[in-house]
């Protein structure tokens, strides 16, 4: 099975190094992804993506994947992901570094094209330090602003590895035995070991949680149950202590649990369970995505909340 994709000539090419620099080296699994031909006009590039072991059968991203999958198979198919088809870059993190996380993440993500306060005006109230989110129906609640920490230095001594930098729904293919490929390598190389798990889980709350199924106040109250706890050991008291009604909240809010469970994993003993390090990376996630106009103002207003959560939890406020 190939997939093909276009692209400016440039940036085909700098996927094109990359795929040699870090991918065909290390992705496994049996399920691996390699490049079958690249073709170049003065302007345009496209690349053709060959899928090993997959059979002539339908393949869907993530997010289909996702919408109608049993959380047990969704479970399945992140363990694959995480420690199949990407094992080896994360095995190969070399030593601890002191790192400055925010610079980091904005390498990942890139320039911004207009400062993160113009993405707000038309919804949100300021006062000072704090704001209110009118469509919260709750004049009395304010929360911090985040915004500051977009800029602000978080440096800690943590693990560099190869990441894949940019793992939403889109570019991870499942096939019917839930095993995994991924596609689009422009922005994998050397990153922050936890980059892929933070992005995937603000995927899957920002994005993959339909607007339709689930109110803002929703999303806060599970936000607020993912941000009262510390420290990994509690992920499993907090998942067997939430409550709600909402079936596609409750999904959500499983995966989420899960893909931090695999962090634990990741971090071992080496943070005495510590989640703040984890909570940074998911900072710059919800603040890159008040950037992305493409998504309703819901999701937007929910980063924008998480962000919040976070910065409180992570400044120890709360």
């Amino acid at each position: 099975m190939v997939v093909t994709k276009f692209g400016a000539s440039p940036k085909i090419e700098d996927e094109s190094r990359n795929f040699d620099a870090f991918v065909r080296p290390f992705v496994g699994g049996g399920r691996n992804t390699t490049i079958q031909e690249i073709r170049f006009t003065p302007l345009l590039g496209g690349i053709v993506y060959s899928l090993l072991g997959a059979a002539n059968e339908q393949l869907d991203d993530f997010g289909s994947f996702y919408e109608h999958a049993q959380i047990k198979d969704i479970y399945q198919v992140l363990d694959n992901l995480f420690f199949d088809t990407c094992q080896s870059w994360y095995a190969n993190r070399g030593n601890q570094q002191l790192c400055d996380l925010t610079s980091d993440y904005q390498h990942t993500f890139g320039p911004i094209s207009r400062p993160l306060e113009d993405n707000l005006d038309d919804y949100i109230l300021a006062h000072g330090e704090r704001f209110i989110l009118p469509s919260l129906n709750d004049e009395e609640r304010a929360f911090t602003n985040p915004l500051p920490a977009m800029h602000r230095s978080f440096r800690r001594s943590t693990y560099l590895c190869t990441t894949h930098g940019d793992l939403n729904h889109h570019n991870m293919l499942i096939d019917k035995e839930h095993h995994t490929w991924l596609i689009d390598f422009q922005g994998t190389g050397k990153g922050h070991y936890l980059r892929d798990l933070a992005m995937l889980d603000s995927v899957v709350r920002f994005q993959l949680l339909p607007t339709r199924e689930a109110s803002l106040a929703e999303c806060l109250h599970m936000e607020e149950a993912l941000c009262s706890i510390t420290r990994f050991p509690e992920l499993e008291q907090v998942r067997d202590n939430f409550t709600t009604t909402n079936t596609k909240l409750h999904k959500a809010f499983l995966t989420v649990i899960h893909i931090r469970l695999i962090a634990r994993q990741f971090i071992g003993s080496q943070s005495n369970n510590d989640m703040t390090e984890y909570f940074i990376a998911l900072l710059h996630n919800a603040l890159r995505t008040l950037t992305f106009t493409t998504l309703k103002l819901r999701q937007r207003e929910y980063a924008l909340l998480s962000a919040s959560l976070l910065i409180d939890k992570i400044d120890n406020r709360k």
